[in-house]
């Protein structure tokens, strides 16, 4: 009889072998790399354990933003819902813009922390477009403000100058509460266009003239919202860049002043009044203001400051801004882009305030003795250089 033999299979190449294992195994078909040491074959990384290879942090951040297209179709789906909810009927045309807003504002500050730049703009829009077709209401056009409380404008009509009508024009774009403007000694003529102009605002006239700080503390007398806008007729700016004003209010500060750039540069070209503005800005521990005064427009308030400063003190505002520090209310800059209007506040004779560059001057020195008259005669500086004892039993003049 033969022997009986058994047929042993040969073991599949290293290189070449079949599909007839799990993945990784020894039976795997799948090409290895071979170490240049001789070393065990290892398959590519993210496969010997039967696993997709996972994106990196920055791949999965990329992952996670939706483009501009989306976001601006999830915000016009969130103002249409905010819109079926809205109640027709109740409120005059600038309250169904008000509520409008804040219904905006309640969407975004609940998703971004963000201020109003582009994305706050293109997403701000979509939510209106929504809300005015689901509500039926028309405030497609209007520009939502970043904060659920109410927000006032008010302008001071020295002169019922021209550009009142653009200043008017674009406050008529933002979803305001009020827009109040103080004038005084107008003509008729000038009244009737505040009056019918279609922003809506509320003429408060005098008839006698107004300083340029009267108008504002009369304003603010009148004023009953949450944060109040102060602007002058002469100086229109986009409804875009009031924006962080109301939003440097809305976050906690209580008053947000306009950047000066025409006044920085080296110390000794600048004008008297820069000089003054500075140091008084300094002497407070705030060089971080520079030469930013409560003296320019635009400016913004909140409730909070008119309550402890009172309104007759705007009256006067670089006395009202050193109180204002003095009482330790927070006070932060906003950069606005210059115009051929506050390049002209680099002279103060140019300034078109209605009062001239005296007037001025002397406001700033009765807010610089308001300030002594808190901190002491050196202003809460030590005195570390002289030594007075020396002097002691020395002659003394009569």
């Amino acid at each position: 009889m033969k022997p009986v033999i058994p047929i042993i299979p040969a073991l599949p190449s290293a290189l070449t072998r079949e599909k007839t294992a799990a993945p990784g195994s020894a039976g795997d078909s799948r090409p290895v790399r071979i170490s240049a040491a001789g070393g065990k074959p290892r398959a590519k990384a993210g496969r010997a354990r039967g696993r997709r290879p996972q994106p990196s942090a920055g791949a999965r951040g990329k992952a996670r933003r939706l483009p501009a297209k989306s976001r601006r179709l999830g915000a016009r789906a969130a103002g249409a819902a905010a819109g079926r909810s809205a109640v027709r009927g109740l409120h005059a045309a600038g309250k169904q813009a008000a509520a409008a807003s804040r219904a905006w504002a309640r969407w975004w500050n609940g998703r971004s922390r963000s201020g109003p730049g582009k994305a706050y703009l293109q997403q701000a829009r979509s939510f209106m477009l929504g809300y005015a077709k689901a509500s039926g209401l028309p405030v497609g056009r209007k520009l939502p403000l970043p904060t659920e409380r109410s927000v006032a404008a008010v302008i001071h009509a020295a002169s019922g100058h021209p550009s009142i009508s653009a200043v008017l024009e674009q406050l008529g774009r933002l979803a305001l509460d009020e827009i109040i403007v103080v004038a005084g000694s107008l003509p008729d003529e000038k009244r009737r266009l505040i009056r019918e102009h279609p922003a809506g605002p509320v003429l408060v006239h005098y008839p006698e003239p107004l300083g340029y700080g009267a108008g504002r503390a009369a304003g603010a007398r009148f004023a009953a919202s949450d944060i109040v806008m102060f602007l002058e007729e002469h100086d229109p700016v986009q409804a875009e860049q009031l924006l962080p004003f109301i939003a440097s209010i809305a976050k906690g500060n209580d008053l947000a002043v306009s950047a000066m750039p025409g006044q920085q540069g080296p110390f000794g070209g600048r004008d008297p009044a820069a000089m003054l503005k500075e140091f008084m800005n300094l002497t407070q521990g705030r060089r971080d203001l520079g030469t930013a005064s409560l003296e320019h427009c635009p400016h913004a308030l909140s409730r909070r400051a008119l309550d402890r400063l009172g309104a007759a003190s705007l009256a006067v505002p670089p006395v009202a801004q050193t109180a204002a520090l003095l009482q330790g209310l927070r006070a932060a800059v906003v950069p606005l882009p210059t115009s051929p209007f506050r390049r002209a506040g680099i002279r103060q004779e140019l300034y078109p305030f209605g009062a001239g560059p005296e007037v001025l001057m002397g406001d700033r020195l009765e807010a610089l003795h308001e300030h002594l008259r808190a901190t002491g005669p050196r202003s809460r500086y030590p005195d570390r250089l002289r030594k007075r004892e020396a002097a002691k039993g020395a002659a003394t003049c009569e």
